[in-house]
């Protein structure tokens, strides 16, 4: 049974990092491209990344410059998490 679940998760966990790193390159198009902030796609996806961008603003506005780098920590972060989750979930599997 608890393989069963370890199974489905080392399916999941993928997909879903996947998605939140297309959202954030979504919203850094967005930016890029000075869209239109009436547009409901463009609300969603503003209000699906600014929280986890504002945490990491903390640090990053005082880097200072002319680009926002939270989405490109974020992401960094995401990848790392991935790896780390993933492979526990694989040695955890492993060891049944």
């Amino acid at each position: 049974m608890l393989q069963s679940l370890i199974s489905g998760l080392l399916a999941i966990v993928p997909m879903f990092f996947n998605f939140l790193q297309i959202l954030i390159l979504l919203s850094v198009v967005i930016s890029w491209v000075n869209a239109d902030p009436y547009n409901p796609y463009v609300q969603l996806i503003r209000r699906l990344t600014e929280p986890m961008y504002r945490p990491l603003r903390r640090w990053t506005d005082r880097i200072g410059g002319p680009f926002d780098l939270a989405p490109l920590l974020l992401v960094f972060m995401l990848v790392f998490l991935q790896n780390v989750l993933y492979t526990y979930l694989k040695h955890l599997y492993s060891s049944f």
